[in-house]
């Protein structure tokens, strides 16, 4: 499979290879919001009339692990893995004033380990399938599955309500491409307009019951609701410009939990913006929440304790993110961010979760299973952390773009890095390489994932 894997690749290189002799001749017809951002994707509501983006791309990747863990992983992940997708963005105006938007990708999944074809080989994922009419000036009705994204920082988003549970494969591990490129939630949106702020409310209804986590992938053309909508939801938003900040205040609700928020930011000076989001709710550590949700969707039997936190009902629960963001004269810009997250695990349940895993092999995949639940909610395993981020389109040379995002942990200084570089070969096809590796001693944050380091190549073309 390997092999066929290789070959999917370099078939899709040789395609692309006598691009290279016209390369630079039409680079504009890229749009730089397409180019600056890691996944080349933009959001499609905010797409123009009749906007089209079709194109098909191949990432494989290559991955090596630790020999040893101080607390052992329930299952092996593969050595190596190749991603075929095709991909599609379609805005159509049906109507005066009324459209309709379609984003969707089709992927091939071959990995070592991995039956081909077989269940988890193959995923037809529709982010993006809703109306918007423009309903008065100003004034927006949407319907159907939408993308919403809150929050003004770039590592961790507080108030970003709809990110739970909606990630999807991607070659990079950049935030804020995966913010970009996940599930919408099915919902009605209505949003207003005007020239100092806006106002929208959205209800999201429960679609399915909400489905386990698992590791083998989910049936090929599984809409994924039970990860999406398996809970009625209603969030209001009113943003207002006033001297100089641009303050959003949130309110959420969900099945038994509330949640405010609010967004802030505030240019500093003509290179500079300060960033600050913050959201409270009453609830649960997060150990009690993935035990409860492992319980109720049978992943986890009836009497599995709460460790390494301990249970102690719900209590006020507080998510921070602040920093800054510098942009450069030669469009270098540099993301600096600090996350607090209550309900996550500080450094002495550390130290549990690492003496419980390694004294008692049978409580290792509970533990594991609390920090994929972590991960799947799409919110830090630990209470603290530290984000950079640095992009740098046409760097060295023209077309050029240089990435790198780090999460540092500051109980131990073990980080999770990733190093990205992608050239624009021609206005229709780009190449780019992803390295990721962790460092740090296995009773680490960062040192104790089976994953040391990863390298991916992924080609681009586009029709």
């Amino acid at each position: 499979m390997m092999g066929r894997a290789i070959f999917l690749f370099m078939a899709l290189l040789f395609t692309a290879a006598p691009l290279l002799a016209d390369e630079n001749s039409d680079l504009g017809l890229i749009p730089d919001v397409v180019r600056n951002q890691p996944e080349r994707q933009e959001a499609p509501r905010m797409l123009s009339k009749n906007f089209f983006r079709l194109y098909i791309e191949d990432a494989l990747t290559v991955s090596s692990f630790r020999e040893t863990l101080s607390v052992p992983v329930p299952i092996d992940s593969p050595r190596w893995q190749n991603r075929t997708s095709v991909d599609l963005t379609r805005r159509w105006e049906v109507a005066q004033s009324l459209s309709f938007i379609l984003s969707s990708r089709l992927s091939a999944f071959e990995a070592e380990n991995l039956p081909f074809p077989s269940q988890g080989s193959a995923q037809m994922n529709f982010r993006e399938v809703y109306l918007s009419e423009e309903t008065f000036p100003g004034t927006f009705l949407e319907a159907g599955r939408i993308n919403i994204r809150n929050g003004v920082a770039l590592g961790f988003n507080p108030t970003d309500y709809f990110k739970s549970r909606s990630g999807l494969t991607q070659a990079s591990q950049d935030p804020s491409s995966l913010r970009e490129n996940r599930l919408g939630t099915v919902m009605f949106h209505l949003h207003k307009i005007w020239d100092s702020g806006a106002a929208s409310i959205i209800y999201a209804p429960r679609l399915q019951a909400a489905q386990p986590i698992t590791a083998s992938g989910p049936a090929s053309l599984d809409p994924l609701f039970g990860q999406t909508n398996d809970s009625d939801r209603i969030l209001l938003t009113l943003s207002y410009d006033i001297a100089s900040f641009s303050p959003q205040m949130l309110f959420y609700h969900e099945s038994a939990i509330t949640r405010v928020g609010l967004n802030v930011s505030k240019v500093i000076c003509p290179s500079l913006v300060g960033l600050f989001e913050w959201s409270a709710a009453k609830e649960p550590d997060l150990s009690e929440r993935a035990v409860t949700f492992g319980k109720m969707t049978g992943s986890l039997p009836a009497m599995t304790p709460v460790i390494p936190q301990q249970a102690a009902g719900a209590s006020l629960q507080q998510d921070s993110a602040f920093g800054l963001s510098w942009s450069g004269p030669s469009k270098l810009t540099v993301n600096l961010e600090y996350h607090f997250h209550q309900s996550g695990l500080n450094h002495e349940e550390l130290n549990r979760w690492f003496s419980l895993g390694a004294a008692n092999p049978f409580l290792a995949s509970e533990l594991w299973y609390v920090r994929q639940y972590a991960f799947d909610q799409q919110e830090p395993w630990m209470q603290q952390e530290l984000f950079v981020r640095a992009d740098w389109p046409d760097s060295l040379v023209k077309n050029l773009e240089l990435g790198a995002i780090a999460f540092i942990s500051p109980y131990d200084e073990s980080t999770t890095t990733q190093m990205s570089g992608a050239y624009f070969l021609s206005s229709r096809s780009t190449i780019a390489s992803y390295i990721s590796f962790s460092s740090g001693g296995i009773e680490t944050v960062n040192g104790s994932v089976p994953q040391v380091s990863s390298a991916v190549l992924q080609l681009t073309r586009y029709f």
